[in-house]
């Protein structure tokens, strides 16, 4: 990006800084106090305090199961905005060969999340505040209903029903 403009003087790069238009009841709500009581986002001592108007990080996650058709390996798509900003993206192979979609899926959920964790560090070390938990959008109904619900037990249902992820 510094490269881009420093070639080209002149030019700019803007991003979207408006909030998106999210209706958070469409998003569960689960309740792992039970499960976890004493647990809470690990702010780092030495971050500074946070300034502005607080971000929402959303971020969109999808793999295309054995979509590599010679070593039947998936790959994970995630893109991650900061308010309506393209912030991250991430298509890639996965290290291991499922045998379902949704394996793959849950996979590329994995990953989604380790980046989502990094990003919401760096932007508490940048002292940028942080709205909520991140929005997470995924297509594969059996794997929002096994990360969402501390009840499930981990079974495949139906594929691409279109559900919502917190």
């Amino acid at each position: 990006m510094f490269a881009y403009l420093k070639s080209y003087s002149r030019s700019r790069i803007l991003l979207e800084d408006s909030e998106p238009m999210v209706d958070e009841r469409n998003f569960y709500k689960a309740d792992w106090t039970d499960f976890y009581p004493d647990t809470c986002e690990a702010i780092p001592p030495n971050a500074p305090a946070p300034r502005g108007n607080p971000i929402l990080i959303l971020c969109f996650v999808d793999a295309d199961h054995a979509g590599n058709r010679i070593t039947r390996r998936s790959y994970s798509g995630i893109i991650i905005f900061c308010n309506c900003a393209p912030i991250q993206w991430y298509s890639k192979h996965q290290n291991t060969v499922e045998s379902s979609s949704f394996g793959s899926e849950f996979v590329a959920l994995r990953i989604a999340n380790e980046m989502i964790k990094a990003l919401r560090y760096k932007l508490q070390m940048f002292g940028i505040p942080l709205k909520g938990p991140a929005n997470v959008y995924c297509d594969n109904n059996s794997v929002v209903t096994n990360s969402t619900h501390p009840e499930s037990t981990l079974h495949a249902q139906s594929r691409h029903s279109h559900s919502l992820v917190p």
